[in-house]
């Protein structure tokens, strides 16, 4: 997949988490993600792909690079997203818990493989990388617990100080077959 994206230029060349400075390539885009809640951070995003591609596509490696007539995202997609048989809770909306159209958000799974041992909030929060309690909350944990795929500790508790998360059955299973 190749993303362009007319900018402002301010390094020419790739970029890699190594030589990352971060600019907002096109600002009007910027403040709109921004107002959506889909960025973590400015620069986050060079950081992240190359954290999580492998994940989805073993091997893979993304190319950034800022050109003459402006920024260019290479992202090799030849693996296979996960897939779950989609399960209905409450209200059927098209999005079913933590899901989209039969496939397991990348946020879910993301925070699935970090899940190893049962975690508090801000350690599984820290274990991803991430700032943002409310992005964490609404992108990763809430779609987690809906969709059955972790649970809590002390489910009679939820703002407990000691409250933990683990794996439910179904998230095991689903690690096991990815």
């Amino acid at each position: 997949m190749l993303l362009d994206n007319p900018c402002t230029q301010h390094h020419f060349g790739e970029i890699t988490p190594d030589n990352l400075r971060p600019f907002s390539k096109n600002p009007s885009l910027c403040k709109f993600m921004i107002q959506l809640g889909r960025f973590d951070e400015l620069g986050s995003g060079v950081t992240n792909i190359h954290k999580y591609l492998p994940h989805y596509t073993p091997g893979a490696a993304p190319t950034f690079k800022e050109t003459t007539h402006g920024f260019e995202l290479s992202i090799p997609l030849e693996g296979i997203t996960p897939q779950v048989t989609p399960q209905v809770t409450g209200e059927v909306t098209g999005e079913v818990a933590g899901e989209v159209a039969g496939e397991v958000a990348g946020e879910v799974i993301t925070l699935l493989v970090a899940l190893k041992a049962p975690l508090s909030r801000s350690a599984l929060q820290d274990a991803l990388g991430l700032k943002s309690q409310a992005n964490f909350r609404d992108r990763y944990l809430n779609p987690a617990l809906d969709g059955g795929w972790i649970e809590m500790t002390q489910p009679d508790a939820p703002k407990s100080p000691t409250q933990k998360y683990r794996l439910t059955e179904m998230g095991m299973e689903f690690l096991l077959k990815s």
